[in-house]
């Protein structure tokens, strides 16, 4: 169970990394990436970051291997911007509940058209 501290936290967090790969991340091979959910450990020195790329599944892992190469950036990054004794390490991991869930509704929009049988 997260403590509130760490839901504050990652909150915070979820933000700042929302803004420093919107301006400050200039790695051409970074693609369109959304910060999805941040999850913190108990003690806060480790932080999994869920966040969904758009492309193709080659697009994903690219800026995926990209996002980990610029990890030291983005912590150095985040340290500047929060006020924490210590920044916790980044771990980005990719989120695919949206394609999940485009699949669900594709299989249900194909039982939907298909006829009943009498």
């Amino acid at each position: 169970m997260a403590t509130r501290r760490a839901m504050r936290l990652g909150s915070q967090i979820k933000e700042e990394l929302s803004l420093i790969l919107f301006q400050e991340v200039r790695d051409p091979r970074i693609g369109l990436v959304t910060v999805i959910d941040v999850v913190l450990t108990p003690d806060l020195k480790r932080s999994k970051v869920y966040v969904s790329i758009t492309g193709s599944p080659e697009d994903r892992k690219a800026t995926l291997a990209s996002l980990e190469r610029a990890g030291k950036f983005i912590r150095h990054k985040l340290a500047e911007r929060l006020a924490i004794r210590f920044t916790p390490e980044i771990v980005f991991y990719l989120d695919t509940s949206i394609d999940y869930g485009e699949r669900i509704d594709r299989l249900l929009a194909e039982i939907k058209s298909k006829p009943e049988s009498p």
